[in-house]
């Protein structure tokens, strides 16, 4: 092959436009390619089930704090964590075009803290949903596993766009504070579940993991670190995308719970997690208030998505 210098001006002009045309042509044919838009939000709103705060933070004297952050975002998933269902029939009168997945953790009905998911329905169907319980029943409403607590829930939608009938899945969690172990545990166990999935559509993973972005837990999510075979029986979880680190790979002062005093000094324990394939064109820690008042004891985190899609 000649080197640049030795072929005709003409040619190396050309040779050297087709570089600067290439790229952008491919970057303008993969913006086309089809994609759904999506605006998330994942939150815990201290909402219920005995926890929902108490004096000046009572959920009563919140809840309109948080409903008017979740309708500035005009969201459609909000991910929501400790909620329950005084909260929710709350958030419903205030954001009416909003269904539901979800049920409560003690009973599999309505007892307890839900980790439920609210999506457009103006704009989705949810054509299956479900809960599954964080232990080594999963399907036994109000087991615990690991040595737990409390019960802990996954609860997952399959929504479908009603005009392009395209499909994609959300699981919502809320991960045990007390014990690494029954982290690790139950993140295994929710990796299992989306990799059997009965549909392969793209997925989002939301929740407050209470784990800080170097854990075990975290790092089992995206994929570097290995869980324990001999506790969770399981190598190699599939790679997950924190999407805030995504737009912000060396944001500090990240804390998303700060027990309302605004703090940005701690641990970043609350996650919209998405597989590679899924475009994270923006992501936020959300630090909305009031004078000085804050709608819970967490910040929210957003994204905005671009999921790829086939048309029927």
């Amino acid at each position: 092959m000649l080197p640049l210098r030795s072929l005709p001006p003409l040619l190396v002009a050309l040779a050297g436009l087709a570089l600067v045309i290439l790229p952008s042509r491919l970057a303008a044919a993969d913006a086309a390619k089809p994609a759904l838009a999506l605006r998330v939000v994942s939150y815990n709103i201290l909402g219920g089930d005995g926890t929902g705060g108490t004096g000046p933070n009572a959920w009563a004297i919140r809840k309109d704090l948080v409903a008017g952050l979740l309708r500035n975002q005009q969201a459609d998933v909000i991910s929501l964590q400790k909620a329950a269902r005084l909260s929710l029939d709350d958030l419903h009168q205030a954001l009416p075009n909003y269904g539901e997945a979800g049920v409560g953790r003690n009973d599999g009905k309505a007892g307890g803290e839900y980790a439920a998911i609210l999506y457009r329905s103006d704009r989705f169907d949810a054509e299956s949903s479900g809960t599954f319980w964080l232990s080594e029943t999963p399907a036994v409403a109000g087991s615990t596993g690991w040595g737990a607590r409390q019960a802990r829930v996954c609860t997952w939608v399959r929504l479908v766009e009603k005009t392009s009938k395209a499909a994609f899945y959300v699981f919502n969690t809320h991960l045990d504070p007390t014990s690494s172990t029954v982290r690790d545990n139950c993140a295994a166990l929710i990796q299992k579940r989306i990799k059997a999935r009965a549909f392969q559509d793209p997925y989002i993973l939301t929740g407050d993991m209470n784990s800080p972005e170097n854990s075990t837990t975290i790092r089992s999510f995206k994929g570097p670190a290995n869980l324990d075979p001999a506790s969770v029986a399981m190598l190699n979880p599939p790679p997950l995308l924190d999407t805030f680190r995504v737009r912000h790979p060396d944001e500090t002062g990240v804390s998303t719970r700060h027990q309302f005093t605004g703090s940005r000094n701690g641990e970043k324990v609350d996650y919209i997690l998405v597989p590679p394939g899924i475009e994270v064109t923006a992501a936020e820690i959300l630090r909305d208030q009031i004078n000085g008042k804050y709608p819970s004891d967490h910040f929210p985190v957003a994204a905005t998505l671009r999921i790829p899609i086939s048309r029927p």
